[in-house]
């Protein structure tokens, strides 16, 4: 009766060593699950840092086209300012010189000697002064 009593309290103490390994055992699985989902969700995190990383070196790299063409277009708008500035300049004394050669009616005698004829007129010898 005794030894009965001895292997029933064993076969109980088994039983509860057994319930005691599959809870840890399940522990133990729920905690790699976790860690898993952990490496997973830092993977994912490590990917998306250089998405960001990578953005933010084609913006750099944007910014500094943008620059180099900010500048370019500001020299070529002095430049622009220098020619406008030489083109009125010209424009100055192209009109000097043409009211240079302009000469009075009364400076002119027209001659009797015809020279030629031409679509616009008759074209005469003539003295200045």
């Amino acid at each position: 009766q005794m030894m009965k009593e001895r292997d029933q309290a064993t076969i109980r103490q088994d039983q509860a060593t057994k319930e005691r390994d599959e809870a840890i055992w399940g522990r133990d699985q729920a905690r790699k699950e976790r860690d898993q989902a952990t490496k997973e969700r830092d993977q994912a995190k490590k990917v998306q840092i250089q998405k960001v990383i990578e953005q933010d070196q084609k913006l750099k790299e944007r910014d500094q086209a943008i620059k180099e063409r900010d500048q370019a277009v500001g020299q070529a708008l002095k430049e622009c300012d220098v020619t406008k500035w030489e083109l009125e300049t010209l424009k100055e004394k192209h009109s000097r010189c043409k009211e240079f050669w302009i000469v009075p009616r009364r400076h002119v005698t027209v001659l009797e000697k015809s020279l030629g004829d031409g679509a616009w007129g008759n074209v005469r010898e003539g003295k200045f002064r």
